[in-house]
């Protein structure tokens, strides 16, 4: 089963709350949850497919 297409929209959507982090002071700590829930989704679906 290939990931390839997933792992590309969650890093494109981590991109983007890296973006909003940097120009949004009020909402970081739900930005900073968000971002390490990525994180995490992406590494556990490189390493299903590796």
């Amino acid at each position: 089963m290939s990931y390839a297409y997933s792992i590309q929209h969650l890093k494109r959507a981590l991109g983007s709350l890296l973006i909003l982090k940097k120009t949004r002071t009020r909402t970081k700590i739900n930005l900073n949850a968000r971002i390490r829930e990525l994180e995490e989704a992406i590494k556990l679906l490189e390493k299903e497919q590796a």
